[in-house]
């Protein structure tokens, strides 16, 4: 019968009851978990120049010293007729760990997408973004962690503008629904 071990310990001799202990250590780079959380569209929100929470997901790291990979992506759909350029980003608290290029004075970190749909008519444009990073710098131990994907309207001047999380704007009233999922996907990397 076979043995498998992982450094040093026996996780596995060929008897069904054998599994991972507490005192099994993996290597750097060892993935531990992949969680993923995902949301369909709909609700609507009015912002300028405010991050919008659209999206939360919650991980619970199984080592103190790992870090998280995260990937993200979704869309929105503003409404009415002004073209207004949209930031993605998602924080972890109150800290930023993914900022999009179009939040100005803010340095970039991860890689962060946002693609615009030319518009049929005034409520039928469509955002789309996506972006992955590495969360090097959470120093919770293994105290569950939430993620938040955030949206923000970005313009000069005063006023709000007005968008659907997951559809384009008008899809509800125009006879035709176009909806997009908001996904986090978490997985913990082993980094010591």
């Amino acid at each position: 019968m076979a043995t498998l071990l992982v450094g040093g310990t026996t996780v596995f001799d060929g008897s069904a009851t054998q599994g991972l202990t507490s005192a099994t250590t993996f290597p750097a780079g060892h993935i531990l978990q992949v969680t993923t959380g995902e949301i369909s569209g709909g609700a609507t929100h009015s912002s300028i120049n405010d991050w919008v929470t659209i999206h939360s997901h919650t991980i619970t790291p199984l080592s103190s010293t790992s870090d998280i990979m995260i990937w993200f992506s979704g869309g929105i759909g503003p409404g009415g007729s002004a073209a207004v350029p949209f930031g993605a980003r998602v924080i972890r608290g109150s800290t930023e760990v993914g900022v999009s290029t179009a939040k100005a004075g803010t340095s970039l970190k991860g890689n962060t997408t946002m693609t615009e749909n030319l518009a049929f008519s005034s409520d039928d444009r469509s955002h789309a973004f996506s972006g992955h990073f590495m969360d090097t710098t959470r120093s919770n131990g293994t105290s569950a962690i939430t993620y938040n994907m955030q949206v923000s309207p970005r313009q000069d001047g005063t006023g709000t503008a007005t968008f659907r999380v997951g559809s384009i704007y008008g899809s509800s009233t125009s006879g035709f629904v176009i909806n997009t999922l908001q996904v986090i996907t978490t997985m913990e990397i082993e980094a010591s």
